[in-house]
C-alpha cells in the first residue's frame, strides 16, 4: 500500500439488534470521497478527500454491542466518531436509511448524524512505509 494505514476501532451499544442496518450503513463510506461532512468544526485542514479501504461492522461477545472497524489512508478530525455516530442514527430511527450517502453527497456537517461518544474508540495500530533516508524504526 502507498500510504500509511490506519485503523480505528468503535464499539457501539445498542438495546436492540441492528446489525443489519448498520452494515449497510457502513457500505457507501467505502472508497476515496470528500468527507467534508465528517469533520468536526475545528478541522481546518485543506483537504477533505480520503480513503477508506475498511469500513465493517462486527458482532461481539455481548449481543447488544458491535465494534465498527475503520481502516483509511488518514482521518479528519473527528472523522470516525461521525461516522459511527451517524450509523448509530440509522440505525435507532433518527436519520433514515442512506444518511451517509446524503452526507458525503451534501459535503456539509448538518447533513451527518451525532458524533459517537470517544469512550468507545480506539485506535489499534497505524502502518506507515517510511522511505530508507527515514532511518532506523522507532520503537525497536
Amino acid at each position: 500500500m502507498p500510504y500509511g494505514k490506519r485503523g480505528e476501532h468503535c464499539a457501539i451499544l445498542f438495546g436492540r439488534p441492528v446489525l443489519r442496518p448498520v452494515l449497510r450503513s457502513a457500505v457507501p463510506a467505502r472508497g476515496t470521497h470528500d468527507f467534508a461532512a465528517f469533520r468536526a468544526a475545528g478541522d481546518t485542514r485543506a483537504t477533505t478527500i480520503r480513503t477508506l479501504a475498511r469500513v465493517d461492522v462486527e458482532r461481539d461477545a455481548d449481543p447488544r454491542l458491535l465494534s465498527v472497524v475503520v481502516e483509511g489512508d488518514a482521518f479528519l478530525y473527528n472523522m470516525v466518531r461521525i461516522l459511527v455516530g451517524t450509523m448509530a442514527d440509522v440505525a435507532r430511527g433518527r436519520l433514515a436509511r442512506g444518511a451517509v450517502d446524503r452526507a458525503l453527497a451534501a459535503r456539509d456537517r448538518r447533513a451527518a448524524g451525532t458524533t459517537a461518544p470517544a469512550h468507545g474508540l480506539v485506535l489499534e495500530w497505524v502502518d506507515v512505509a517510511l522511505p530508507e533516508s527515514a532511518g532506523e524504526r522507532w520503537p525497536r
